[in-house]
């Protein structure tokens, strides 16, 4: 029995709040542009008006949309005015965005980036990465939105534009939220909240304080959740924004709903009604009709609930909107199955599937519908039909948890590639490190030959100078008349010497410098090689830990299923051995009794009657006595389960019941042949508990029990129409005999379900493979 809930619609008017206002003020506005559209401009105004009336229409009306964004784009482009081709195309963006076309959106978004790269204007950059965001999380594409997000963060933040920074913690919020880490989306939601305190927004703040509320409500925070919808309900109804109003009302009501506080929640639903209907908002009106109907089922008050759902119905037909009307009519089925009109109930059934095929329902709708269908199926009589529709609900059921599992993998995959390239990234800075490394000792090979050359030029240079040296002084005995020419000669020379001599003592400088820089280098080096075995080692005996624990964890469930066996083989073993003593050891002591009392009847003379009487009462008492052995021991461990099988065991216990208060059908099929003696005997049980529940508790007069098998799996059903129970007992872990139930089908490694509603009778389902 499903509630209707605008958590979905509300997302989307959120997201989308820059493009969406009242209908009334939209045509105002529309009728103004169009006037200012009839006076002469110049070019760049004229496009930047037909740019806004197409915009005021990207919401509602695409023909007129792209009539107007068509005719400002093709001016724009005549005179290559780029600033209206990128509102053009942005508008265009808007609308696909707007009927959750993402993939269009996004083409349409990023070529509007790139003019405003091309024209340096950071902030309208911003925006268009904001855009681009928002219809990455239409698509879905969670971390490629937060990370756009964050870039149009970065530059708002840089000029401080705090309207563009609320927009985009709107749409961080969002992406955060439909990612499922609500927290983080609690937290931008909230610095958008301080934002639009500071700007004064109140019609955003209501609708960011509902948000909140939403959020809270999804992390089962109900206090903060109620605090948040009340403020949003108080700043919506000071703009007259009775939509927002509503909206926040119905989240409320559903609060109420959780906490099955029905007067308050049909107290909110009407309050919410009114909003709806002050603005016009059908949808809103026709939510509110569904969950008063939904609730009033779930009371029991079964002719309200109708009147309500036949008047949602109703609205969805006024407004031509198929969305969730399968799902109102398998509610109405379902009333009337409550009700045990069972022929109004198959007709709506079947009208519900027909919907769903013809205008497409979710797996939700669905499922409700099969489900509900195979109780009605099943109260009819038609067994046959309800297993098929149960079979179908299973189906269901199985592939959204495959869905949800292969999601979970998928986000895993995507993490474990995105850590593989980092790593592989690190690993080719530290190749191109080692490569420079080598470079430099390359040179520094280099500049030591060098060296080596220039002493050995020095050497020669040192030997000419000699030789000069040795010649000038013979010259000077002979030659009085150069000696000031050979002074300043020598004083030349000597300075060169000098020069050469601190040119030395510079290469030995260098020299050293440069093998203190190739000692540096080879201690980075191994700096580096030994942290990367280090962290070499770390990781192999990190994935040699989680082998172990791996092991570990398949031995202890391996060590589980034998103790759990071996428990129920000795329970087993323990009731064929009682119930041999009982049949073997007292039950011949009893009949012992019986034929010893018979034999000395003709030898006692009884003096009156009622000597008699009390010798007859003590026969019938040793008689009794010899049947109840025998009932018990045929309980413990009946002959027809040894015998001949599960079906022929079921019935002769059945059979053993008083059926004048309990009328019991039993139903099987494909019990042929037998089936494994272990999931016999656990079977039997689980079906023995389940009866002998029905007879102490459920004060039922009806019960139906089928036991199908079809190919390698058995399955059972157990349904009564008596007061039925509430599932809190089997969460508070009371119910022993319930828990007795699961335990037996989780070592068949089967499964049990449980459908029980106080006053509504209770269904028992169990599968099994065989």
């Amino acid at each position: 029995m499903p509630f209707f809930t605008c958590k979905k619609y509300i997302g989307t008017f959120v997201l989308l709040l820059i493009f969406c206002g009242s209908k009334a003020q939209n045509t105002k506005e529309l009728d103004s542009l169009k006037q200012q559209l009839t006076k002469p401009k110049q070019d760049t105004a004229q496009i930047n008006l037909l740019n806004s009336i197409a915009f005021k229409y990207s919401s509602t009306d695409s023909a007129n949309t792209f009539l107007y964004a068509g005719q400002a784009l093709e001016k724009a482009r005549k005179i290559n005015f780029k600033r209206g081709i990128a509102k053009s195309l942005e508008v265009k963006g808007n609308y696909f965005l707007y009927r959750s076309k993402p993939a269009n959106a996004i083409t349409l978004f990023t070529e509007t980036a790139v003019i405003w790269q091309e024209l340096k204007d950071e902030e309208s950059y911003a925006g268009a990465l904001r855009n681009i965001g928002q219809a990455q999380i239409t698509a879905n594409r969670f971390a490629d939105a937060i990370a756009t997000l964050q870039k149009a963060e970065t530059i708002f933040s840089k000029y401080q534009n705090k309207v563009g920074l609320n927009a985009t913690y709107h749409s961080l919020a969002f992406a955060y939220g439909d990612k499922g880490d609500k927290e983080e989306a609690v937290v931008y939601n909230l610095k958008s909240l301080k934002l639009q305190e500071q700007i004064g927004n109140i019609q955003e703040l209501g609708s960011t304080q509902n948000n909140l509320g939403r959020l809270m409500f999804e992390l089962k925070n109900y206090p903060e959740a109620i605090k948040y919808f009340n403020q949003s309900i108080a700043n919506a109804t000071k703009s007259s924004d009775f939509r927002t109003a509503g909206i926040t009302q119905l989240n409320i009501a559903n609060i109420y709903i959780t906490q099955v506080d029905y007067k308050s929640a049909i107290n909110l639903l009407q309050k919410a009604l009114a909003n709806f209907e002050k603005a016009n908002f059908k949808r809103g009106v026709q939510s509110c009709y569904n969950n008063l109907g939904a609730i009033n089922m779930r009371a029991g008050n079964y002719d309200t609930a109708l009147i309500y759902l036949k008047k949602g119905m109703a609205i969805s037909k006024e407004n031509a909107s198929q969305a969730g009307v399968a799902l109102v009519e398998q509610n109405i089925a379902y009333t009337y199955t409550l009700q045990k009109k069972y022929n109004d109930a198959l007709t709506w059934f079947k009208q519900a599937e027909a919907t769903a095929e013809k205008f497409g329902a979710d797996a939700f709708a669905y499922g409700e519908i099969y489900n509900h269908r195979a109780s009605l199926d099943s109260a009819m009589g038609n067994y046959e039909s309800a297993l098929k529709y149960r079979t179908k609900f299973q189906v269901i059921t199985d592939k959204s948890l495959n869905e949800k599992v292969t999601k979970q993998v998928a986000e895993m995959q995507t993490k474990y590639e995105t850590e593989r390239k980092d790593f592989q990234i690190t690993l080719l800075g530290k190749a191109d490190s080692i490569k420079s490394l080598q470079i430099v000792n390359q040179q520094l090979a280099i500049n030591t030959n060098l060296y080596k050359i220039s002493q050995q030029q020095l050497a020669l240079a040192d030997a000419d100078l000699q030789i000069a040296h040795d010649s000038l002084e013979l010259r000077s005995k002979n030659e009085i008349i150069l000696q000031n020419k050979l002074d300043s000669t020598q004083k030349e020379e000597r300075i060169s010497n000098l020069s050469k001599l601190a040119r030395i003592q510079e290469l030995e400088l260098n020299n050293q410098k440069l093998e203190v820089t190739r000692r540096n280098i080879i201690i980075t080096v191994i700096t580096l090689l030994a942290a990367m075995l280090v962290l070499l080692g770390y990781s192999f005996y990190r994935r040699y830990k989680l082998q172990q624990q791996t092991k570990l964890q398949q031995e202890i469930l391996k060590q589980q299923d034998l103790a759990t066996k071996a428990v129920l083989a000795a329970e087993e073993t323990e009731r064929k051995r009682i119930a041999t003593d009982l049949h073997d050891g007292v039950g011949q002591l009893m009949s012992a009794a019986k034929m010893n009392l018979s034999a000395i009847e003709s030898d006692l003379k009884f003096t009156d009657a009622s000597q008699k009487q009390a010798y007859d009462k003590a026969m019938a008492l040793v008689d009794e006595g010899c049947k109840e052995v025998r009932a018990v021991s045929h309980n413990m461990m009946p002959n027809a389960l040894l015998r001949t099988g599960l079906a022929s065991a079921v019935r002769e216990f059945l059979d053993n019941l008083n059926t004048r208060v309990l009328k019991i059908k039993l139903y099987t099929d494909g019990l042929n042949e037998r089936i494994d003696s272990n999931t016999e005997t656990i079977l039997y049980r689980v079906i023995q508990e389940c009866v002998n529940n029905v007879i102490k508790h459920a004060k039922a007069s009806e019960l139906d029990i089928s036991i199908i098998k079809e190919n390698n799996n058995i399955s059972v059903t157990i349904e009564d129409n008596g007061v039925g129970f509430d599932k809190k007992i089997m969460e508070s872990g009371t119910g022993i005999g319930l828990k007795n139930i699961e335990t037996r089908m989780a070592f068949l490694k089967g499964s049990v379900e449980w459908d029980s509603t106080p006053g509504k009778g209770t269904l028992v389902v169990l599968n099994a493979d065989c």
